[in-house]
């Protein structure tokens, strides 16, 4: 059966959309998104300036020059700053739940060979990350089974730590109205959990 990513209260502008699971297939086009802005900022600065962001940077800084005249980039910086900040907000929750949650290390790993890994990972690929994670040396892999309980159960601490925080959570909320229309991601997928990526 398949269902729309972007859920009914989302369109309709409910200000209590939290989907976790959408904001951790985001992550990866948003990374590369970021990865590509930096790149465009950085050969801007080269073109316009002629010199490295540094060196730009540290010149400005030394004879105080504000740079707001210049629009694009400032549009861009802010831009890249925003994004950066969502991609920390999710980093950290994750990192939060390695150190503080019963079987963090299994639960994290879960949540990363899933959804953060530059490349999406073959379900094999995932388990071995994980059992890798769990105990360097063990030769066998877990179970289908007992990867998707952890990766539940890790969705679920997701859930709560990421919107336990207002601030935080406020800035998802806000990001995911934004990006979600923005990155093309209303879109029907298969309501199974065997197929998270």
């Amino acid at each position: 059966m398949a269902r729309k990513i972007i859920s009914e209260p989302f369109i309709e502008g409910n200000s209590h959309y939290q989907d976790t699971e959408l904001l951790l297939k985001l992550y990866r086009k948003v990374n590369a998104i970021l990865l590509k802005k930096v790149s465009t900022t950085k050969r801007y600065f080269e073109k316009e300036y002629g010199c490295n962001v540094t060196e730009f940077l540290d010149t400005m800084k030394k004879y105080g020059i504000d740079l707001n005249d210049d629009i694009e980039l400032v549009t861009s910086v802010n831009e890249i700053k925003y994004l950066h900040n969502i991609l920390s907000i999710v980093d950290s929750n994750i990192k939060h739940i390695e150190e503080n949650s019963e079987n963090g290390k299994v639960l994290a790993a879960c949540i990363y060979s899933t959804y953060i890994t530059k490349h999406k990972l073959s379900l094999h690929e995932r388990r071995k990350n994980v059992t890798k994670a769990v105990n360097p040396d063990q030769l066998k892999l877990i179970s289908e089974r007992t990867f998707f309980r952890r990766l539940d159960e890790a969705m679920k601490e997701m859930d709560y730590w990421l919107w336990y925080n207002d601030k935080d959570s406020q800035k998802i909320e806000e990001f995911l109205q934004r990006e979600a229309v923005k990155l093309n991601l209303i879109e029907e997928r298969k309501d199974d959990t065997h197929d998270r990526t």
